[in-house]
Protein backbone atom coordinates (compact mmCIF):
# COMPACT_ATOMS: atom_id res chain seq x y z
CA UNK A 1 0.00 0.00 0.00
CA UNK A 2 2.97 2.27 -1.00
CA UNK A 3 2.78 5.31 -3.59
CA UNK A 4 1.74 8.55 -3.50
CA UNK A 5 -2.07 9.88 -3.97
CA UNK A 6 -3.04 12.19 -6.16
CA UNK A 7 -5.93 14.82 -6.74
CA UNK A 8 -8.42 13.85 -9.24
CA UNK A 9 -12.11 14.86 -9.98
CA UNK A 10 -13.14 10.78 -10.09
CA UNK A 11 -13.25 10.49 -5.96
CA UNK A 12 -15.97 12.49 -5.73
CA UNK A 13 -18.67 10.64 -6.33
CA UNK A 14 -17.62 7.51 -4.05
CA UNK A 15 -16.89 10.50 -1.23
CA UNK A 16 -20.20 12.43 -1.54
CA UNK A 17 -21.78 8.71 -1.55
CA UNK A 18 -20.03 7.97 1.97
CA UNK A 19 -21.14 10.54 3.44
CA UNK A 20 -24.76 10.45 2.60
CA UNK A 21 -24.63 7.05 3.50
CA UNK A 22 -23.16 8.11 6.97
CA UNK A 23 -25.75 10.71 7.73
CA UNK A 24 -28.39 7.70 7.09
CA UNK A 25 -26.41 5.74 9.48
CA UNK A 26 -26.33 8.48 12.21
CA UNK A 27 -29.76 8.77 11.99
CA UNK A 28 -30.10 5.42 12.44
CA UNK A 29 -27.97 5.46 15.21
CA UNK A 30 -30.36 8.21 16.93
CA UNK A 31 -33.44 6.19 16.40
CA UNK A 32 -31.85 2.86 16.93
CA UNK A 33 -34.54 1.37 19.85
CA UNK A 34 -36.82 1.27 16.87
CA UNK A 35 -37.05 -2.24 14.83
CA UNK A 36 -34.63 -2.34 11.82
CA UNK A 37 -33.01 0.68 12.70
CA UNK A 38 -29.36 -1.01 14.19
CA UNK A 39 -29.00 -3.24 10.99
CA UNK A 40 -29.90 -0.41 8.36
CA UNK A 41 -27.58 1.85 10.16
CA UNK A 42 -24.58 -1.03 10.24
CA UNK A 43 -25.43 -1.31 6.31
CA UNK A 44 -24.85 2.43 5.85
CA UNK A 45 -21.71 2.22 7.50
CA UNK A 46 -20.02 -0.90 5.60
CA UNK A 47 -21.52 0.54 2.24
CA UNK A 48 -19.64 3.66 3.16
CA UNK A 49 -16.50 1.87 3.85
CA UNK A 50 -17.08 0.64 0.56
CA UNK A 51 -17.26 3.65 -1.10
CA UNK A 52 -14.21 5.54 0.68
CA UNK A 53 -12.06 2.31 -0.75
CA UNK A 54 -13.18 3.51 -4.29
CA UNK A 55 -12.12 6.81 -3.81
CA UNK A 56 -8.78 6.08 -2.52
CA UNK A 57 -8.47 3.98 -5.03
CA UNK A 58 -8.83 6.63 -7.53
CA UNK A 59 -6.21 8.66 -5.91
CA UNK A 60 -3.73 6.17 -5.37
CA UNK A 61 -1.24 6.38 -8.46
CA UNK A 62 0.58 2.95 -7.22
CA UNK A 63 -0.41 -0.03 -8.72
CA UNK A 64 -0.27 -1.91 -5.35
CA UNK A 65 -1.83 0.67 -3.39
CA UNK A 66 -4.62 0.11 -6.43
CA UNK A 67 -5.02 -3.19 -5.46
CA UNK A 68 -4.85 -3.07 -2.29
CA UNK A 69 -8.04 -0.62 -1.95
CA UNK A 70 -9.53 -2.45 -4.71
CA UNK A 71 -9.60 -5.27 -2.12
CA UNK A 72 -10.75 -3.31 0.53
CA UNK A 73 -13.58 -1.74 -1.01
CA UNK A 74 -14.92 -5.34 -2.12
CA UNK A 75 -14.58 -6.77 1.52
CA UNK A 76 -17.12 -4.50 2.38
CA UNK A 77 -19.43 -5.29 -0.27
CA UNK A 78 -21.38 -8.47 1.08
CA UNK A 79 -21.26 -7.45 4.71
CA UNK A 80 -23.16 -4.16 3.58
CA UNK A 81 -25.69 -6.66 1.27
CA UNK A 82 -26.25 -9.02 4.49
CA UNK A 83 -26.99 -6.02 6.88
CA UNK A 84 -29.71 -5.55 4.83
CA UNK A 85 -30.91 -8.70 4.64
CA UNK A 86 -31.39 -8.27 8.71
CA UNK A 87 -33.00 -4.94 8.45
CA UNK A 88 -35.68 -6.54 6.37
CA UNK A 89 -36.11 -9.31 7.94
CA UNK A 90 -36.15 -7.40 11.63
CA UNK A 91 -38.81 -4.85 9.72
CA UNK A 92 -40.88 -7.12 8.78
CA UNK A 93 -40.97 -8.91 11.95
CA UNK A 94 -39.22 -7.49 15.08
CA UNK A 95 -37.96 -9.87 17.07
CA UNK A 96 -39.73 -12.98 15.26
CA UNK A 97 -37.13 -13.72 12.47
CA UNK A 98 -33.83 -11.75 13.14
CA UNK A 99 -32.85 -14.00 16.48
CA UNK A 100 -29.00 -14.36 17.37
CA UNK A 101 -28.88 -18.30 15.53
CA UNK A 102 -29.88 -16.82 12.64
CA UNK A 103 -28.01 -13.62 12.96
CA UNK A 104 -24.53 -15.76 13.52
CA UNK A 105 -25.24 -18.09 9.99
CA UNK A 106 -25.97 -14.73 8.12
CA UNK A 107 -22.67 -13.52 9.62
CA UNK A 108 -20.48 -16.59 8.24
CA UNK A 109 -20.48 -15.78 4.66
CA UNK A 110 -19.85 -12.06 4.85
CA UNK A 111 -17.02 -12.94 7.67
CA UNK A 112 -15.70 -15.30 5.28
CA UNK A 113 -15.34 -13.09 2.42
CA UNK A 114 -13.51 -10.28 4.11
CA UNK A 115 -11.15 -13.40 5.55
CA UNK A 116 -10.08 -14.28 2.35
CA UNK A 117 -9.85 -10.76 0.38
CA UNK A 118 -7.22 -9.84 3.20
CA UNK A 119 -5.40 -12.85 2.92
CA UNK A 120 -2.85 -14.38 0.63
CA UNK A 121 -5.79 -16.29 -0.95
CA UNK A 122 -7.68 -13.75 -2.78
CA UNK A 123 -7.05 -14.92 -5.71
CA UNK A 124 -9.43 -17.37 -4.82
CA UNK A 125 -11.77 -14.78 -5.43
CA UNK A 126 -10.36 -12.24 -8.02
CA UNK A 127 -7.30 -12.00 -9.94
CA UNK A 128 -5.63 -7.78 -10.23
CA UNK A 129 -4.56 -6.97 -13.50
CA UNK A 130 -4.05 -3.47 -14.83
CA UNK A 131 -5.05 -1.76 -17.89
CA UNK A 132 -4.19 1.77 -18.74
CA UNK A 133 -2.75 2.53 -15.76
CA UNK A 134 -5.69 1.63 -13.56
CA UNK A 135 -6.37 -2.14 -11.20
CA UNK A 136 -9.08 -3.62 -12.31
CA UNK A 137 -10.64 -7.47 -10.67
CA UNK A 138 -11.15 -10.46 -12.98
CA UNK A 139 -13.60 -12.77 -11.18
CA UNK A 140 -12.41 -16.42 -10.45
CA UNK A 141 -14.25 -19.22 -9.60
CA UNK A 142 -14.90 -18.58 -5.89
CA UNK A 143 -15.99 -14.74 -6.72
CA UNK A 144 -18.64 -16.58 -8.20
CA UNK A 145 -19.82 -18.58 -5.76
CA UNK A 146 -20.02 -15.29 -3.36
CA UNK A 147 -21.41 -13.51 -6.05
CA UNK A 148 -24.36 -15.72 -6.21
CA UNK A 149 -25.01 -15.74 -2.60
CA UNK A 150 -25.35 -12.11 -3.08
CA UNK A 151 -28.37 -12.84 -5.09
CA UNK A 152 -29.74 -15.49 -3.36
CA UNK A 153 -30.30 -12.84 0.14
CA UNK A 154 -31.68 -10.40 -2.97
CA UNK A 155 -34.35 -13.04 -3.89
CA UNK A 156 -35.01 -13.57 0.48
CA UNK A 157 -35.52 -10.39 0.68
CA UNK A 158 -37.71 -9.90 -1.77
CA UNK A 159 -39.81 -13.22 -0.85
CA UNK A 160 -39.72 -11.10 2.52
CA UNK A 161 -41.15 -8.08 1.47
CA UNK A 162 -43.58 -9.84 -0.46
CA UNK A 163 -44.95 -11.56 2.06
CA UNK A 164 -45.28 -8.14 3.87
CA UNK A 165 -47.17 -6.60 0.93
CA UNK A 166 -49.38 -9.60 1.42
CA UNK A 167 -50.10 -9.85 5.07
CA UNK A 168 -50.05 -6.13 6.29
CA UNK A 169 -51.96 -3.72 3.58
CA UNK A 170 -51.30 -0.55 5.92
CA UNK A 171 -47.49 -1.44 4.70
CA UNK A 172 -47.87 -2.28 0.98
CA UNK A 173 -46.79 1.08 -0.27
CA UNK A 174 -43.87 0.85 1.57
CA UNK A 175 -42.81 -2.94 0.62
CA UNK A 176 -43.59 -1.98 -2.48
CA UNK A 177 -40.73 0.89 -2.50
CA UNK A 178 -38.00 -1.10 -0.91
CA UNK A 179 -38.71 -4.02 -3.43
CA UNK A 180 -37.66 -1.27 -5.69
CA UNK A 181 -34.84 -0.69 -3.80
CA UNK A 182 -33.66 -4.55 -4.13
CA UNK A 183 -34.78 -4.53 -7.55
CA UNK A 184 -32.89 -1.48 -8.74
CA UNK A 185 -29.49 -2.16 -6.68
CA UNK A 186 -29.43 -5.73 -8.17
CA UNK A 187 -30.18 -5.04 -11.43
CA UNK A 188 -27.11 -2.45 -11.96
CA UNK A 189 -24.66 -4.78 -10.50
CA UNK A 190 -25.54 -7.36 -12.91
CA UNK A 191 -24.99 -5.20 -15.68
CA UNK A 192 -21.93 -4.41 -14.77
CA UNK A 193 -20.61 -7.72 -13.59
CA UNK A 194 -21.97 -9.78 -16.39
CA UNK A 195 -21.26 -7.18 -19.18
CA UNK A 196 -18.27 -8.34 -18.97
CA UNK A 197 -15.49 -11.00 -17.31
CA UNK A 198 -14.50 -8.90 -14.80
CA UNK A 199 -15.92 -6.12 -11.89
CA UNK A 200 -14.90 -3.31 -14.66
CA UNK A 201 -16.22 -1.52 -11.60
CA UNK A 202 -14.67 2.31 -11.66
CA UNK A 203 -16.90 3.78 -9.01
CA UNK A 204 -20.74 3.62 -10.48
CA UNK A 205 -22.62 5.85 -8.10
CA UNK A 206 -26.43 4.33 -8.63
CA UNK A 207 -25.06 1.01 -7.54
CA UNK A 208 -24.83 2.24 -3.66
CA UNK A 209 -26.76 5.76 -4.31
CA UNK A 210 -30.10 4.63 -5.54
CA UNK A 211 -30.93 2.20 -3.74
CA UNK A 212 -29.77 3.94 -1.02
CA UNK A 213 -32.25 6.75 -1.45
CA UNK A 214 -34.95 4.85 -1.91
CA UNK A 215 -34.54 3.60 1.65
CA UNK A 216 -33.98 7.16 3.22
CA UNK A 217 -37.10 7.93 0.97
CA UNK A 218 -39.21 5.44 3.07
CA UNK A 219 -36.93 6.69 6.06
CA UNK A 220 -37.61 10.34 6.40
CA UNK A 221 -40.90 10.90 4.16
CA UNK A 222 -42.60 7.64 4.97
CA UNK A 223 -41.35 8.08 8.46
CA UNK A 224 -40.66 3.90 8.61
CA UNK A 225 -38.68 4.05 11.80
CA UNK A 226 -41.29 6.26 13.52
CA UNK A 227 -42.69 4.54 16.69
CA UNK A 228 -45.52 7.01 16.33
CA UNK A 229 -46.68 6.56 13.38
CA UNK A 230 -46.89 2.64 14.30
CA UNK A 231 -48.55 3.61 17.62
CA UNK A 232 -51.05 6.15 16.04
CA UNK A 233 -51.80 3.05 13.76
CA UNK A 234 -52.03 0.97 16.49
CA UNK A 235 -54.68 3.49 18.20
CA UNK A 236 -56.95 4.00 15.29
CA UNK A 237 -56.85 0.04 15.10
CA UNK A 238 -58.12 -0.65 18.48
CA UNK A 239 -61.10 2.59 18.33
CA UNK A 240 -63.94 1.26 19.44
CA UNK A 241 -65.52 4.50 16.80
CA UNK A 242 -65.43 3.66 13.35
CA UNK A 243 -62.88 5.46 11.14
CA UNK A 244 -63.12 6.35 6.95
CA UNK A 245 -60.51 8.02 5.28
CA UNK A 246 -62.03 9.73 2.42
CA UNK A 247 -60.40 11.19 -1.02
CA UNK A 248 -61.73 14.60 -2.44
CA UNK A 249 -64.15 13.05 -4.38
CA UNK A 250 -65.88 11.22 -1.25
CA UNK A 251 -64.49 7.81 -1.69
CA UNK A 252 -62.84 5.70 1.22
CA UNK A 253 -59.60 5.29 0.97
CA UNK A 254 -58.69 4.00 4.30
CA UNK A 255 -60.44 2.20 7.08
CA UNK A 256 -60.38 0.79 10.22
CA UNK A 257 -61.79 -2.70 11.91
CA UNK A 258 -64.56 -0.77 13.69
CA UNK A 259 -65.62 0.91 10.68
CA UNK A 260 -65.84 -2.74 9.40
CA UNK A 261 -68.43 -3.81 11.82
CA UNK A 262 -70.73 -1.01 12.10
CA UNK A 263 -70.70 -0.92 8.38
CA UNK A 264 -71.39 -4.52 7.76
CA UNK A 265 -69.31 -4.91 5.05
CA UNK A 266 -65.90 -6.71 4.33
CA UNK A 267 -63.18 -4.17 4.07
CA UNK A 268 -62.05 -4.61 0.13
CA UNK A 269 -65.66 -3.50 -0.52
CA UNK A 270 -65.45 -0.54 1.48
CA UNK A 271 -61.93 0.67 -0.17
CA UNK A 272 -62.71 2.73 -3.20
CA UNK A 273 -66.76 3.15 -2.59
CA UNK A 274 -68.06 6.27 -2.42
CA UNK A 275 -70.25 7.39 1.32
CA UNK A 276 -73.39 7.36 -0.53
CA UNK A 277 -73.16 3.61 -1.22
CA UNK A 278 -72.25 3.33 2.29
CA UNK A 279 -74.57 5.93 4.64
CA UNK A 280 -78.18 6.86 4.41
CA UNK A 281 -79.29 9.28 1.66
CA UNK A 282 -79.26 12.35 3.69
CA UNK A 283 -76.06 11.59 5.57
CA UNK A 284 -73.85 11.35 2.87
CA UNK A 285 -75.54 14.60 1.40
CA UNK A 286 -74.45 16.41 4.46
CA UNK A 287 -70.91 14.87 4.45
CA UNK A 288 -70.90 15.86 0.53
CA UNK A 289 -71.90 19.32 1.42
CA UNK A 290 -69.42 19.53 4.46
CA UNK A 291 -66.33 18.37 1.81
CA UNK A 292 -67.17 21.26 -0.27
CA UNK A 293 -67.30 23.45 2.36
CA UNK A 294 -64.03 22.29 3.80
CA UNK A 295 -66.17 22.43 7.22
CA UNK A 296 -66.20 20.29 10.21
CA UNK A 297 -69.32 19.41 12.04
CA UNK A 298 -71.53 16.63 14.11
CA UNK A 299 -74.38 15.08 11.92
CA UNK A 300 -76.79 12.39 13.00
CA UNK A 301 -77.53 8.95 11.32
CA UNK A 302 -78.68 5.44 11.93
CA UNK A 303 -76.93 2.29 10.54
CA UNK A 304 -78.18 -1.43 11.28
CA UNK A 305 -80.50 0.17 13.98
CA UNK A 306 -77.83 1.61 15.73
CA UNK A 307 -77.20 5.45 16.28
CA UNK A 308 -74.65 6.95 14.94
CA UNK A 309 -73.28 9.88 15.15
CA UNK A 310 -71.08 10.86 12.02
CA UNK A 311 -68.07 13.43 13.15
CA UNK A 312 -66.45 15.15 9.76
CA UNK A 313 -63.28 17.36 9.85
CA UNK A 314 -60.70 18.10 6.75
CA UNK A 315 -57.62 16.98 5.88
CA UNK A 316 -55.15 19.21 4.98
CA UNK A 317 -51.36 18.63 3.73
CA UNK A 318 -48.47 20.90 4.35
CA UNK A 319 -49.46 23.78 1.99
CA UNK A 320 -52.60 24.10 3.88
CA UNK A 321 -54.81 22.13 0.76
CA UNK A 322 -57.73 20.10 1.65
CA UNK A 323 -56.32 16.35 0.41
CA UNK A 324 -59.01 14.63 1.95
CA UNK A 325 -61.45 14.03 4.81
CA UNK A 326 -61.86 11.67 7.94
CA UNK A 327 -64.86 10.90 8.86
CA UNK A 328 -65.49 9.13 12.34
CA UNK A 329 -68.25 6.77 13.28
CA UNK A 330 -69.45 7.17 16.84
CA UNK A 331 -72.20 4.51 18.16
CA UNK A 332 -74.36 5.83 20.43
CA UNK A 333 -76.60 4.02 20.87
CA UNK A 334 -76.29 3.05 24.23
CA UNK A 335 -75.27 6.87 25.05
CA UNK A 336 -78.64 7.60 23.59
CA UNK A 337 -80.72 5.08 25.41
CA UNK A 338 -79.02 5.81 29.12
CA UNK A 339 -79.59 9.75 28.34
CA UNK A 340 -83.71 8.77 27.41
CA UNK A 341 -83.59 6.61 30.71
CA UNK A 342 -82.08 9.31 33.02
CA UNK A 343 -84.44 11.94 31.33
CA UNK A 344 -87.67 10.04 32.18
CA UNK A 345 -86.14 9.43 36.29
CA UNK A 346 -85.38 12.76 35.99
CA UNK A 347 -89.30 13.57 34.96
CA UNK A 348 -90.58 11.18 36.83
CA UNK A 349 -88.78 12.26 40.24
CA UNK A 350 -89.29 16.10 39.35
CA UNK A 351 -93.13 15.17 39.00
CA UNK A 352 -93.54 13.19 42.52
CA UNK A 353 -91.50 16.17 44.36
CA UNK A 354 -94.14 18.73 42.74
CA UNK A 355 -97.39 16.56 43.56
CA UNK A 356 -95.85 16.71 46.73
CA UNK A 357 -95.21 20.41 47.16
CA UNK A 358 -99.19 20.69 45.54
CA UNK A 359 -100.58 18.42 47.94
CA UNK A 360 -98.81 20.80 50.73
CA UNK A 361 -100.54 23.59 49.58
CA UNK A 362 -103.75 22.24 49.04
CA UNK A 363 -104.10 21.06 52.68
CA UNK A 364 -102.84 24.37 53.62
CA UNK A 365 -105.21 26.08 51.68
CA UNK A 366 -108.10 23.68 52.39
CA UNK A 367 -107.55 23.72 55.87
CA UNK A 368 -107.90 27.42 56.40
CA UNK A 369 -111.29 27.88 54.22
CA UNK A 370 -112.64 24.92 56.36
CA UNK A 371 -111.46 26.89 59.82
CA UNK A 372 -113.10 29.97 58.36
CA UNK A 373 -116.03 27.97 57.29
CA UNK A 374 -116.44 26.66 60.81
CA UNK A 375 -115.83 29.91 62.53
CA UNK A 376 -118.20 31.35 60.30
CA UNK A 377 -121.05 28.98 60.83
CA UNK A 378 -120.73 29.19 64.46
CA UNK A 379 -121.11 32.87 64.46
CA UNK A 380 -124.82 32.34 62.08
CA UNK A 381 -125.69 29.52 64.08
CA UNK A 382 -125.38 32.27 66.89
CA UNK A 383 -126.94 35.04 65.44
CA UNK A 384 -130.11 32.97 64.30
CA UNK A 385 -130.24 31.76 68.09
CA UNK A 386 -129.98 35.37 69.31
CA UNK A 387 -133.00 36.32 66.24
CA UNK A 388 -130.68 38.52 64.85
CA UNK A 389 -131.35 37.67 61.28
CA UNK A 390 -130.14 40.51 59.16
CA UNK A 391 -126.11 39.92 60.74
CA UNK A 392 -126.84 36.11 60.12
CA UNK A 393 -128.47 36.70 56.11
CA UNK A 394 -125.01 39.14 55.45
CA UNK A 395 -122.88 36.88 57.20
CA UNK A 396 -124.06 33.88 54.85
CA UNK A 397 -123.61 36.13 51.89
CA UNK A 398 -120.05 36.48 52.72
CA UNK A 399 -119.53 32.92 53.43
CA UNK A 400 -121.17 31.64 49.89
CA UNK A 401 -118.61 34.19 48.31
CA UNK A 402 -115.48 32.25 50.07
CA UNK A 403 -116.90 29.29 48.74
CA UNK A 404 -117.44 30.15 45.72
CA UNK A 405 -113.62 32.34 45.61
CA UNK A 406 -112.36 29.08 47.21
CA UNK A 407 -114.04 26.62 44.80
CA UNK A 408 -112.31 28.80 41.74
CA UNK A 409 -109.07 28.50 44.02
CA UNK A 410 -109.28 25.06 43.82
CA UNK A 411 -110.26 24.52 40.49
CA UNK A 412 -107.17 26.52 39.32
CA UNK A 413 -104.96 24.16 41.45
CA UNK A 414 -106.22 20.73 39.81
CA UNK A 415 -105.68 22.41 36.62
CA UNK A 416 -102.22 23.23 37.77
CA UNK A 417 -101.67 19.89 38.78
CA UNK A 418 -103.22 18.21 35.83
CA UNK A 419 -100.71 20.44 33.93
CA UNK A 420 -97.67 20.26 36.38
CA UNK A 421 -98.23 16.73 37.48
CA UNK A 422 -97.88 15.10 33.86
CA UNK A 423 -95.47 11.71 33.99
CA UNK A 424 -93.45 13.26 30.96
CA UNK A 425 -94.51 17.19 31.29
CA UNK A 426 -93.58 19.04 27.69
CA UNK A 427 -93.66 22.56 28.45
CA UNK A 428 -94.70 23.90 25.31
CA UNK A 429 -97.03 21.30 24.48
CA UNK A 430 -99.00 22.11 27.99
CA UNK A 431 -98.52 25.56 28.09
CA UNK A 432 -100.66 26.06 24.88
CA UNK A 433 -103.29 23.02 26.74
CA UNK A 434 -103.06 25.03 29.71
CA UNK A 435 -103.71 28.44 27.81
CA UNK A 436 -107.04 26.52 26.12
CA UNK A 437 -108.24 25.61 28.97
CA UNK A 438 -107.52 29.51 30.89
CA UNK A 439 -109.25 30.78 28.01
CA UNK A 440 -112.71 28.24 28.73
CA UNK A 441 -112.68 29.13 31.91
CA UNK A 442 -112.42 32.61 32.68
CA UNK A 443 -113.19 33.79 29.34
CA UNK A 444 -109.62 36.03 29.49
CA UNK A 445 -107.95 36.17 25.86
CA UNK A 446 -104.90 34.35 26.32
CA UNK A 447 -102.13 34.66 23.31
CA UNK A 448 -99.06 31.96 23.24
CA UNK A 449 -96.18 32.92 20.85
CA UNK A 450 -92.71 30.44 20.38
CA UNK A 451 -90.15 31.92 18.79
CA UNK A 452 -88.54 29.63 15.70
CA UNK A 453 -85.71 27.31 16.68
CA UNK A 454 -87.31 26.24 20.21
CA UNK A 455 -88.16 23.17 21.24
CA UNK A 456 -89.44 20.60 24.18
CA UNK A 457 -86.08 19.28 24.53
CA UNK A 458 -84.62 23.01 25.24
CA UNK A 459 -86.02 22.66 29.37
CA UNK A 460 -85.26 19.75 31.54
CA UNK A 461 -87.94 18.32 33.55
CA UNK A 462 -87.48 19.64 36.62
CA UNK A 463 -87.14 23.41 34.98
CA UNK A 464 -90.59 22.09 33.13
CA UNK A 465 -92.45 21.58 36.27
CA UNK A 466 -91.15 24.79 37.74
CA UNK A 467 -91.50 27.01 35.08
CA UNK A 468 -95.61 25.56 34.30
CA UNK A 469 -96.50 26.31 38.03
CA UNK A 470 -94.44 29.82 38.04
CA UNK A 471 -96.62 30.72 34.58
CA UNK A 472 -99.79 29.50 36.05
CA UNK A 473 -99.30 31.55 39.19
CA UNK A 474 -98.57 34.38 37.12
CA UNK A 475 -101.68 33.92 35.11
CA UNK A 476 -103.88 33.07 38.37
CA UNK A 477 -102.76 36.97 39.86
CA UNK A 478 -103.87 38.25 36.73
CA UNK A 479 -106.81 36.89 36.87
CA UNK A 480 -107.89 37.32 40.61
CA UNK A 481 -105.53 40.09 41.40
CA UNK A 482 -105.46 42.13 38.27
CA UNK A 483 -108.82 41.72 36.80
CA UNK A 484 -107.12 41.51 33.37
CA UNK A 485 -108.84 40.70 29.98
CA UNK A 486 -106.25 39.82 28.01
CA UNK A 487 -102.42 38.26 28.32
CA UNK A 488 -99.64 37.82 26.24
CA UNK A 489 -97.14 34.57 26.98
CA UNK A 490 -94.14 34.60 24.61
CA UNK A 491 -91.20 31.86 24.73
CA UNK A 492 -87.73 33.23 23.16
CA UNK A 493 -83.79 32.73 23.77
CA UNK A 494 -82.19 35.09 25.49
CA UNK A 495 -78.79 35.18 26.54
CA UNK A 496 -77.75 31.44 25.73
CA UNK A 497 -80.57 30.69 27.74
CA UNK A 498 -84.91 30.86 27.35
CA UNK A 499 -87.15 33.41 28.24
CA UNK A 500 -90.78 33.60 29.03
CA UNK A 501 -92.60 36.88 29.02
CA UNK A 502 -95.96 37.22 30.72
CA UNK A 503 -97.98 40.56 30.11
CA UNK A 504 -101.78 41.01 30.80
CA UNK A 505 -103.72 44.58 31.20
CA UNK A 506 -104.86 44.65 34.33
CA UNK A 507 -104.87 47.17 36.73
CA UNK A 508 -101.40 46.94 38.03
CA UNK A 509 -100.05 48.04 41.14
CA UNK A 510 -97.27 49.75 42.46
CA UNK A 511 -93.99 47.53 43.56
CA UNK A 512 -92.83 49.97 45.90
CA UNK A 513 -95.40 50.20 48.40
CA UNK A 514 -96.32 46.02 48.52
CA UNK A 515 -93.84 46.38 51.53
CA UNK A 516 -93.76 42.38 51.32
CA UNK A 517 -92.55 39.76 48.89
CA UNK A 518 -95.24 37.16 49.78
CA UNK A 519 -97.75 40.06 47.90
CA UNK A 520 -99.45 37.95 45.29
CA UNK A 521 -97.34 34.81 45.71
CA UNK A 522 -94.58 36.69 44.58
CA UNK A 523 -91.93 34.52 47.11
CA UNK A 524 -94.03 31.64 45.97
CA UNK A 525 -92.63 32.30 42.19
CA UNK A 526 -89.55 33.48 43.09
CA UNK A 527 -88.56 30.42 45.40
CA UNK A 528 -89.65 28.11 42.33
CA UNK A 529 -87.39 30.26 40.06
CA UNK A 530 -84.31 29.58 42.36
CA UNK A 531 -84.95 25.88 42.28
CA UNK A 532 -83.81 25.80 38.67
CA UNK A 533 -81.49 28.38 38.64
CA UNK A 534 -83.46 31.12 36.75
CA UNK A 535 -84.58 34.60 37.81
CA UNK A 536 -87.74 36.33 38.24
CA UNK A 537 -88.31 40.47 36.97
CA UNK A 538 -91.74 41.94 37.61
CA UNK A 539 -92.10 45.56 36.15
CA UNK A 540 -95.97 46.84 37.12
CA UNK A 541 -97.62 50.17 37.83
CA UNK A 542 -100.72 51.19 38.75
CA UNK A 543 -103.46 51.13 35.93
CA UNK A 544 -100.75 50.11 33.37
CA UNK A 545 -100.88 46.30 32.96
CA UNK A 546 -98.55 43.98 34.51
CA UNK A 547 -94.86 42.45 32.79
CA UNK A 548 -93.47 39.28 34.32
CA UNK A 549 -90.22 37.97 33.05
CA UNK A 550 -89.01 34.68 33.56
CA UNK A 551 -85.29 33.95 32.70
CA UNK A 552 -83.70 30.33 32.32
CA UNK A 553 -80.15 30.06 32.22
CA UNK A 554 -78.33 27.86 29.73
CA UNK A 555 -77.08 25.38 32.76
CA UNK A 556 -80.97 24.22 33.29
CA UNK A 557 -81.43 24.17 29.51
CA UNK A 558 -81.01 20.76 28.01
CA UNK A 559 -78.12 20.52 25.35
CA UNK A 560 -78.48 19.82 21.96
CA UNK A 561 -75.65 18.30 19.90
CA UNK A 562 -75.09 20.27 16.28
Amino acid sequence: MSGPYVYTTAIWPPILTAFFLLALAAYSWRRRSVPGALPFAASCVFSAVWAAGYALQYAATDHLAKAFWLRFGLAWSLPGLTAITCFILEYAWPGRWLTRRNLALLAIMPLLFMLLLASRFHPLLIRDYVVSDDVFAQTAPGGWVFFIYAYVLGLLNIGVLVWLFVRSPQQRWLAALLMAGQVVSRAFYAQQVLSADHFDLPFNAPILIVPYAIYAVALFALRIFDPMVMARQSAIDQLDAGVLVLDRAGRVAGHNPAAVNMLDRPGEEIRGRSISALLPTGAAETIYSAIAAGSSGFHDTSLRERDIQLQTSPLRDWRGLDVGRLLLLHDVTAQNRAQAQLLEQQRVLATLQERERLARELHDSAAQMLSYTSIQAQAIQKCVHDGNLATAEAQLARLAEVASAAHTDVRESILGLKVSGEAAPRLLATLGQYLTTYRANYGIVAELAVADGLGEDDFTPDATVQLLRVIAEALTNARKHAHASRIYVGVARADGGARITIVDDGRGFDIGAVGTPEHYGLAFMRERMAQVGGRLAIDSRPGAGTRVVLDVSPSTRQEITT
